[in-house]
């Protein structure tokens, strides 16, 4: 505030202005005292600056009294007061500092890629989870690094849009080595280089996922550091071929399947389990050296009528069937294998629960995955 002192108030008799900031019901905001020697004599320009933190600032009316007294506050000392009309829409536009806590935020705007701290309205996490303003209002929270400053601010005004993007490979490479994860659908192979797409069987694409008993997905031998472009995630929609006949006249198994003969003569029998894995239908074990040990395999009766894995070689786009998603790690709303969404409009939208009908795959990691919402 700034007034001009005319000399009502004698000067070996004053030792201090006050200020006090009250709402209209006169409920008070804050005291300011000045002792300013320059402020104190007469028919000087007295300027005195109040400075409000946020809490104090949101805790104005719309129609606010600044009261003036000097030496005490009481109604013989007390010299006018003004009217102070509050806005909070215009605090970005208005505000030149608003002081809270131990940091001080010049001016509202946070620049584009400037880290903040929600000190209200957090999105996903407590006070000291760092968010990245990624432009038009948005922030998305960086779990990977830390950092010495940051702007704390009420995160109400901006939209909460997941977690912030891995670093994705410029030269191929990838895996937990450089921390770095494959560009589009591609996967990450055992050998740290990127290629192929997510669902598509190829050198890079060799670790089966299942979804449930009839689908499947391939991913990298790293799928953590797979692409994330959900769009292009393909998977292998196995048909119902449960006790279906192999052997003479019939062929082999289709997919992974092994035939457990039911005849001898002529060789006959019925198609299922999953080889290599020990079930009814593959029961006969076969040993394979591999890593300096033995491993133990498993394969129908009728080995030479077991399945050979056509089944993969037509995999279908997987955002074009029933499918509903949830994240193994980074779940945007930290609760990793928990929250069940679906894929639209380019992001994970939360929904309350599976839908009826629907498949539900889990992927291995959801940052930098857009967040759009509730669905």
């Amino acid at each position: 505030m700034r007034w001009r002192n005319q000399g009502g108030v004698k000067e070996s008799g004053m030792t201090k202005w006050i200020l006090q900031l009250r709402d209209d019901k006169g409920t008070l905001i804050k005291t300011k005292e000045d002792t300013t020697a320059s402020n104190l004599e007469n028919f000087s320009d007295v300027e005195i600056r109040m400075a409000l933190t946020y809490t104090e600032t949101m805790s104005q009316s719309t129609t606010n009294k600044m009261m003036i007294y000097f030496d005490s506050v009481s109604d013989s000392t007390k010299l006018g007061e003004l009217t102070v009309l509050f806005d909070s829409t215009k605090i970005p536009l208005d505000v030149a500092s608003v002081a809270r806590s131990d940091v001080t935020i010049s001016k509202f705007t946070v620049p584009v890629g400037a880290k903040i701290k929600c000190l209200d309205n957090n999105p996903v996490g407590n006070a000291s989870y760092i968010y990245e303003n990624v432009g038009k209002d948005k922030i998305k929270y960086t779990p990977y690094q830390s950092f010495s400053s940051s702007y704390k601010v009420d995160c109400g005004k901006y939209t909460y849009t997941g977690i912030k993007y891995r670093n994705e490979s410029k030269d191929g490479r990838c895996g937990p080595s450089i921390e770095k994860r494959c560009p589009g659908s591609q996967c990450c192979s055992e050998y740290g280089w990127c290629g192929g797409q997510k669902g598509v069987k190829s050198d890079y694409c060799t670790s089966m996922q299942k979804i449930d008993e009839t689908k499947h997905t391939l991913g990298g031998y790293y799928n953590y550091f797979d692409g994330i472009d959900i769009n292009n995630f393909k998977m292998t929609v196995k048909e119902d071929v449960s006790n279906k006949p192999c052997g003479t006249g019939h062929g082999n198994c289709p997919g992974n399947e092994c035939c457990k003969l039911t005849k001898w003569v002529p060789m006959e029998g019925v198609c299922g389990g999953n080889k290599p894995d020990k079930s009814n239908y593959c029961s006969i074990p076969i040993w394979k050296w591999s890593g300096g040990r033995f491993f133990t395999l498993w394969q129908g009766t009728g080995s030479q009528y077991d399945g050979d894995g056509s089944y993969e070689e037509s995999p279908k786009l997987m955002t074009s069937e029933n499918m509903v998603f949830k994240c193994k790690y980074w779940d945007p709303l930290r609760n990793n294998g928990q929250t069940v969404y679906k894929w639209e409009n380019n992001s994970l939208k939360s929904i309350p629960s599976v839908p009826s009908g629907y498949t539900v795959y889990t992927l291995p990691n959801c940052d930098g995955i857009e967040y759009g919402g509730p669905g």
